[in-house]
């Protein structure tokens, strides 16, 4: 019985050497393996990280391995194409393979399906093509876009409450979860708080072919000045399998006011009885917002002749300042000593936005009585006039 026994532990012993042998195979056998991809499927633009498995199933020792990738459209490499190994010995296989990643960006305009990538493994100095290692690829079911931007007001002025409007929208067939949309206030140089409502908004469940408007109230610091900023915008979302995506994008905020202008006549010494000489044309900027390239321009009109330049270039004027223009005029027609001076204003504001504006200013010709009345001093014929008010 013992004999027995021992005889059948031989006969196994003996078989189990004769299968270990048979797997590895004589000479070289290099096997490549595309473990997989991450992530799978792969969206078109995105990239997918390839997990390949180089094996020698052969009973010979191999030396200067290597495997190069050998990618085609709609497939750009983004590693080096070539990774060294180094030697592989008879039989490392299975657990013992050695372990090869790529990095391969996704044509952005890939359409839906398996697409081939193919390789090569170097033995020594011979190189031995592997092809048809299969990569998905898929556009996703849901997709959330914001749609439309709005702000209201169009340009807020420091201290002014905003409204800003965002349209979200499921474009595609599948509802998405836990979708949430914050504005980004952690840039200080941002002149901007939230308002009454936080900065974060949670829309929650989000059908497919639907659209959800989400108002933000927003409001400008006092401090603010005059300028175009960007506000970054923060989209969050998941799909029906539990994956998180994320998406950000900014909209431009501007922050100013309308330009508000005082014109009127400064000065002058013309008078009823002189008829000609210098006015002088005040432009106050009242606003808030700075005024850039200034000119005024005194128009034609029958009831005088222009003697000077109709073009004054004030330039820059700041806010709560003010800047003169003068004109040499000849008076030939008037009304109880009055004269209407028509006039052009043109200038943009500190967000290079053109103004222009027509106004009309009335000159007063004192008579010599209303000049003593005054109590203003006349030397000669020249006589200096303060309006004091159009």
């Amino acid at each position: 019985m013992k004999k027995t026994f021992v005889i059948i532990l031989l006969i196994a012993a003996i078989l189990a050497s004769s299968v270990h042998a048979q797997a590895i195979k004589q000479g070289v056998s290099v096997q490549v393996t595309l473990l997989n991809q991450d992530p799978d499927p792969v969206q078109p633009g995105d990239i997918v990280e390839l997990r390949f498995k180089v094996e020698n199933n052969g009973s010979t020792a191999l030396q200067n391995v290597a495997l190069e990738l050998l990618p085609e459209y709609p497939f750009t490499i983004l590693d080096a194409p070539v990774k060294e190994i180094g030697n592989l010995g008879a039989a490392q296989s299975g657990s013992e393979g050695v372990i090869v990643k790529y990095r391969v960006q996704v044509a952005s305009n890939a359409a839906d399906g398996t697409f081939n990538i193919d390789a090569r493994y170097r033995n020594g100095d011979a190189w031995v093509r592997v092809e048809n290692f299969n990569v998905n690829i898929q556009k996703p079911q849901t997709e959330l876009v914001l749609n439309q931007i709005q702000v209201s007001p169009s340009i807020i002025e420091p201290g002014e409450v905003a409204n800003l409007t965002i349209a979200v929208e499921n474009s595609g067939s599948k509802k998405v979860n836990e979708v949430k949309l914050k504005l980004d206030f952690s840039d200080t140089t941002l002149p901007f708080a939230p308002f009454g409502t936080s900065n974060e908004f949670t829309i929650g469940e989000l059908p497919g072919n639907t659209q959800r408007n989400v108002v933000f109230s927003i409001i400008a610091k006092p401090d603010a000045l005059a300028d175009l900023y960007k506000m970054p915008i923060i989209l969050t979302y998941k799909d029906l399998n539990n994956n998180k995506f994320n998406k950000s994008t900014v909209t431009g905020l501007r922050v100013g006011s309308k330009p508000d202008i005082l014109v009127l006549v400064d000065k002058s010494d013309i008078t009823a009885k002189t008829g000609s000489g210098t006015v002088s044309i005040k432009v106050v900027n009242k606003g808030l917002t700075n005024l850039r390239f200034v000119v005024v321009s005194l128009l034609p009109s029958a009831d005088f002749d222009l003697i000077s330049s109709k073009d004054i270039y004030l330039g820059k004027l700041d806010s709560d300042d003010y800047s003169t223009a003068d004109f040499k005029i000849q008076v030939k027609k008037k009304s109880n000593n009055q004269v209407d001076l028509p006039l052009h204003i043109e200038f943009r504001d500190s967000s290079n936005q053109l103004y222009q504006q027509d106004i009309t200013a009335n000159l007063h010709l004192l008579s010599d009585s209303e000049a003593q009345q005054l109590g203003l001093k006349t030397g000669g014929n020249i006589t200096w006039l303060l309006v004091f008010a159009v």
